[in-house]
């Protein structure tokens, strides 16, 4: 018998107060969360082959939450991504789904919306 190991989601965000409750909701909600205040945070310590599904902001400092994801596109991570942002800039939003977001929520967000994108995102990482 193989033993799944639990999904991972690895969550990328530099406000304290939204990075915690965010992981704290994910936890609630069942989940295994890591988070990380900086994308090269994330790509140093996070082990990205790990991830399950990553939470980004497309504020960071340092690497944008786009750029991070056209980094793990170029290292052929296939990670199911959700952009949870308070950036509505509809041409970022554009950008981040035509390079594969599963879906870009502006924050605040709904928390059934939230979690269906994160189980929509957890079901495509389970089938690749």
């Amino acid at each position: 018998m193989t033993i799944v190991p639990h999904p991972t989601i690895s969550y990328v965000e530099d406000d304290d107060l939204v990075r915690n409750a965010v992981a704290e909701l994910l936890r609630s909600a069942g989940f295994e969360v890591e988070t990380f205040l900086t994308a090269e945070d994330f790509l140093q310590h996070g082990k990205p082959e790990r991830a399950s599904c990553l939470i980004i902001d497309v504020n960071l400092p340092g690497l944008s939450g786009l750029e991070l994801q056209g980094h793990l596109i170029r290292s052929a991570y296939q990670i199911p991504t959700i952009f949870l942002t308070s950036n509505s800039e509809e041409q970022i939003r554009t950008k981040a789904l035509n390079a594969g977001a599963v879906c870009f929520l502006n924050k605040p967000v709904r928390r059934n919306e939230f979690l269906s994108c994160v189980r929509k995102a957890l079901t495509l990482s389970s089938t690749e």
